[in-house]
């Protein structure tokens, strides 16, 4: 599971963060036994003055962000940073599910329903590798 998004951005804090928090706990073994993964990915392309990584580190902290967070590259040449344009994301919050064998799945900009996300994740989880 990667989440894109923004220390500041509204939709992060009330919905992409608390839910990465949620299945951090949900799915607790399948995370220790390395069968799932979520990354969290400070794609910054507005803000760069307030959203440093100075900021993201205590914000990391008062969320209780238990996960992988990792700062998005920006590039010298364009105004979006590096994963940004790879997974051609719409903004913040964005979310991609990328299955065992790499292929892309689910992404969506903004909100989607929770219970079915988790309904896909538990699927992925249990399909086999060669599938």
């Amino acid at each position: 599971m990667v989440e894109f998004f923004q220390l500041w951005c509204p939709g992060c804090n009330k919905f992409s963060i608390p839910l990465m928090s949620h299945w951090h706990k949900e799915f607790a073994e399948e995370i220790a036994d390395g069968r799932l993964v979520l990354i969290s990915i400070h794609t910054v392309f507005e803000g760069h003055d307030y959203q440093n990584n100075d900021r993201l580190r205590e914000f990391v902290r008062e969320k209780g962000m238990q996960h992988s967070v990792a700062v998005d590259q920006q590039s010298p040449v364009h105004r979006l940073p590096d994963t940004m344009r790879a997974y051609n994301t719409g903004g913040t919050p964005e979310m991609a599910f990328i299955d065992r064998r790499g292929r892309l799945r689910y992404q969506k900009f903004g909100w989607f329903d929770p219970d079915w996300a988790t309904g896909l994740i538990g699927e992925m989880l249990y399909e086999k590798s060669g599938s």
